[in-house]
């Protein structure tokens, strides 16, 4: 008859086998900003249970960890925007809606033809503003997604 090891040298065995992975935190991140996800959700402990017994080094990242991330994320893909845009012709839409909870959006995109003529759009930001909006609201909205980033003056 084999003996078998108890459960925390299985553990330990693991957790020596396994690689870490530099990108679980990108990949995380992405997974969270593509389905939609709150950020608390990498606080989970069903959530963290899934990662630890898929990876027994699976980072726990933290909220903060991810706003960090996030931020960081943002950061270069403005930059890498502002320079695949540099000294090309782009067109910045606009518009704005209503939720059925009479929340008022105003989202605002850059659309640009890349160098094997392809329509490439990329959004900019959307912004919330609790109750009905008008025309102000709007053009007060553009101003504050676009501004910041010194795209318009």
């Amino acid at each position: 008859m084999v003996a078998m090891a108890s459960p925390s040298i299985q553990k330990n065995i693991l957790d020596r086998s396994v690689i870490h992975c530099p990108q679980f935190p990108k990949a995380l991140l992405k997974w969270i900003v593509m389905t939609m996800q709150p950020l608390s959700t990498c606080t989970n402990d069903y959530f963290r249970n899934m990662c630890t017994s898929l990876n027994g080094r699976a980072p726990d990242i933290g909220v903060e960890g991810l706003k960090a991330l996030l931020v960081n994320e943002v950061a270069q893909a403005e930059v890498s925007l502002t320079n695949l845009l540099r000294n090309e012709h782009f067109s910045i839409t606009s518009d704005s809606w209503m939720s059925t909870a009479n929340d008022s959006y105003t989202g605002v995109t850059v659309h640009w033809i890349s160098k094997d003529w392809r329509m490439k759009s990329c959004p900019l930001g959307c912004g919330l503003k609790l109750g009905t909006a008008t025309a102000d609201d709007h053009v007060s909205d553009v101003d504050s997604i676009l501004i910041p980033r010194g795209d318009c003056s």
